[in-house]
């Protein structure tokens, strides 16, 4: 496997603070992320949520969520 990548649920997944990725691979990481964090899975679902970058003009291209922004918020409920 290359640095940088996971493998979740059989998906491989890459790792950088700056890029998208699927919302069904970050679906995949939600109950991990939330018991690492601290926070419930419904919380790091909403967050996941609002970190999602909808598709262009409504049907070009997959939704994406935004790994730096979910990280941003990510830091920012678990200073609370």
């Amino acid at each position: 496997m290359q640095p940088g990548l996971d493998e979740v649920g059989g998906r491989r997944l890459q790792r950088a603070s700056g890029c998208a990725i699927q919302h069904v691979d970050a679906d995949l990481q939600a109950a991990r992320i939330a018991d690492v964090r601290g926070l419930s899975l419904e919380r790091v679902q909403e967050l996941i949520d609002d970190a999602t970058d909808r598709r262009f003009i409504g049907f070009f291209g997959e939704p994406g969520v935004n790994v730096l922004e979910l990280n941003l918020s990510l830091d920012e409920e678990s200073a609370r």
